[in-house]
């Protein structure tokens, strides 16, 4: 079977898995803008600029990390070395997708970072497949992923630009 030509591109392949692979440094940590008792009053005191600040702090984090991984894996050679691209990338790409929901969304822009958000789980779950598709050595299902994968990273990076996160975008 011959995957190289139904593979990522180097940068979208890491945005496959880490778009799953976007946002917040401050996970685990607490500042005062952000402690309170409930998500929802969370959700209405977060400014649109306060969650361009954690989001771009998220992207400054992890996108580093999954360059040095793209580096390791830029022309995979076959489908094995597909396969540990994916093992080594999805646990960061994961990392970076809980970190980025883990950021309440703002009272202003929220269709868009809500849009944001359920294209980083589409990707989780799309990458999750395209790797299940490599290792069965089904190259029909492995291409129907890593289209979707495509598709949604185009939807993220340009949503990344309209909310003035550009960190987030690779591209």
């Amino acid at each position: 079977m011959h995957y190289t030509s139904g593979m990522l591109s180097r940068r979208a392949a890491s945005r496959a898995l880490a778009v799953a692979v976007v946002v917040v440094t401050g996970v685990g940590c607490s500042d005062s803008d952000s402690d309170s008792s409930s998500g929802d009053e969370e959700r209405t005191e977060q400014s649109l600029a306060r969650w361009q600040e954690k989001t771009t702090a998220v992207c400054n984090e992890f996108e580093p990390q999954l360059d040095e991984i793209d580096a390791r894996f830029e022309q995979p050679e076959n489908v094995e070395e597909i396969i540990a691209y994916f093992d080594a990338a999805t646990p960061v790409n994961d990392r970076y997708i809980d970190a980025l929901l883990a950021v309440p969304v703002p009272t202003t822009e929220t269709d868009d970072v809500e849009r944001n958000y359920e294209l980083l789980e589409l990707q989780r779950s799309a990458l999750a497949e395209a790797r299940a598709a490599a290792a069965s050595d089904d190259p029909n299902a492995y291409v129907a992923a890593v289209t979707a994968i495509s598709e949604q990273l185009t939807e993220l990076n340009a949503l990344a630009d309209t909310l003035g996160v550009p960190a987030c975008n690779p591209d």
